[in-house]
């Protein structure tokens, strides 16, 4: 990997987290958070067609508390317009 591109990926990255600030935020958190959640349950074991194989729960619970906070913090940085939201009565 080329000095260039490292420079411009990194470059990219900043201007993203400066555009969208929260849901980076709120990214970074929930996968953090997903990994103690993970570690207390330990490990998730996977069988299918005679075979099997173990993932850790952390992997997976980190992953899916990112996908959980990005969507949290894609509510915060683009909420709806006022006139667009549905009212609920």
């Amino acid at each position: 990997m080329s000095f260039k591109f490292r420079s411009d990926l990194i470059q990219s990255a900043k201007n993203f987290a400066a555009k969208r600030p929260k849901e980076v935020k709120w990214t970074v958190i929930g996968g953090a958070s997903g990994v103690p959640v993970g570690l207390a349950i330990g490990g998730v074991g996977v069988v299918a067609l005679g075979g099997g194989v173990g993932i850790p729960a952390a992997a997976l619970c980190s992953v899916v508390g990112a996908a959980i906070g990005n969507r949290f913090g894609v509510g915060k940085d683009r909420p709806l317009p006022k006139d667009e939201k549905q009212e609920t009565n």
